[in-house]
C-alpha cells in the first residue's frame, strides 16, 4: 500500500512540473510575441527615411507637385514651381513629432503631428494635413543628392511622375 502512496505522489508531482513548464512556455512565448508585435510597431513608426511625395494637401486647393527625401538628417524637398527648386532643412523625428531644425540643427523652426498608415503619412497643422506617399523607382531625389544621376535625368523622371500623379 505504501507504494501505491508512494507511486501516486510521484505522478502527481510529474504532472505538476509538466504543467508548470507548459505554463511558463506558454507565458514565454505570449511574451515573445508581444515583444516582437510592439518592436514592428514601433519600427514601422519611425521608418521616414526614403524618397516621397505629396499624395495629397488639405491646406492649399492648388499646390504644386513636390518629392521629398528624407535622409535621416535632412530633408530634401523638389517642387515643380517656380523654376523646380531644390532645398535642404534638419529635421528630427520623434515619437509622433516631426521638428524642422536650423541653425546647425540647435533650433526647432516648426512642429508638426506626424500619424503613419500603411506606405504612406500625414502631416498635421492645425490649418490641414498633407499627405506623403513613399516613392519606389530609381532616378529619385535621394539618386540626385547622393550625386548618382544628373540633374538632367532626374527632371525628366520627375516630370514623368509628376504627370502620372495628375500634375501637368
Amino acid at each position: 500500500m505504501q507504494e501505491k502512496k508512494s507511486g501516486g505522489r510521484i505522478r502527481i508531482n510529474q504532472i505538476k512540473i509538466m504543467m508548470t513548464s507548459q505554463i511558463l512556455l506558454i507565458m514565454l512565448l505570449s511574451l515573445n510575441l508581444v515583444s516582437c508585435l510592439n518592436a514592428s510597431r514601433v519600427g514601422q513608426k519611425k521608418e521616414i527615411v526614403g524618397n516621397w511625395f505629396i499624395s495629397k494637401n488639405t491646406i492649399l486647393e492648388n499646390y504644386y507637385y513636390q518629392e521629398a527625401y528624407f535622409d535621416g538628417k535632412e530633408v530634401y524637398f523638389f517642387t515643380s514651381q517656380p523654376n523646380q527648386i531644390l532645398f535642404s532643412n534638419g529635421y528630427a523625428y520623434e515619437g509622433d513629432k516631426l521638428y524642422f531644425l536650423t541653425n546647425e540643427r540647435k533650433d526647432t523652426v516648426n512642429t508638426f503631428s506626424l500619424k503613419h498608415h500603411d506606405g504612406t503619412f500625414e502631416i498635421k497643422t492645425d490649418n490641414g494635413v498633407i499627405e506623403y506617399t513613399r516613392m519606389m523607382g530609381d532616378k529619385t531625389l535621394s539618386d540626385l543628392v547622393t550625386d548618382q544621376i544628373s540633374k538632367e535625368s532626374f527632371g525628366e523622371a520627375f516630370s514623368e511622375r509628376m504627370k502620372k500623379n495628375g500634375f501637368y
